[in-house]
């Protein structure tokens, strides 16, 4: 399967279409998962620290066997993580919890909620 990417304005390829892994957080599960969308041609994960399987995740990316550098991770932000300090905090955690270095190509808020967050 190849899959489209394009461009972001930093100049860095992002495929268009990725797989997520919400609601799947058994390790086991979770692992297998992200390993079977590799095989198939997946080069973009889609994961959330409020997921529970960013160890996973990054574990499946390491037995890949795929350069890191051809697979574009993305994460989010739970909104109690949406002040610098705690976002700093959190890039460490997602570091250690996908244990690669680079840690993700993409992090986002999980949702916006415009201040009114309850």
């Amino acid at each position: 399967m190849t899959i489209p990417t394009i461009t972001l304005n930093n100049g860095v390829p992002m495929p268009q279409l990725g797989f997520g892994v919400f609601q799947v957080p058994d390790y086991d599960q979770a692992k297998q998962a992200v390993a079977d969308a590799l095989k198939a041609g997946y080069r973009m994960i889609d994961t959330a620290a409020a997921y529970n399987n960013e160890e996973a995740v990054g574990a499946a990316i390491k037995e890949s066997g795929i350069p890191r550098e051809e697979i574009f991770v993305t994460s989010k932000l739970w909104v109690s993580d949406f002040t610098y300090e705690r976002a700093q905090k959190q890039r460490l955690a997602w570091r250690r919890g996908l244990r690669f270095s680079r840690g993700h190509d993409w992090r986002k808020r999980h949702y916006w909620c415009g201040g009114r967050c309850r």
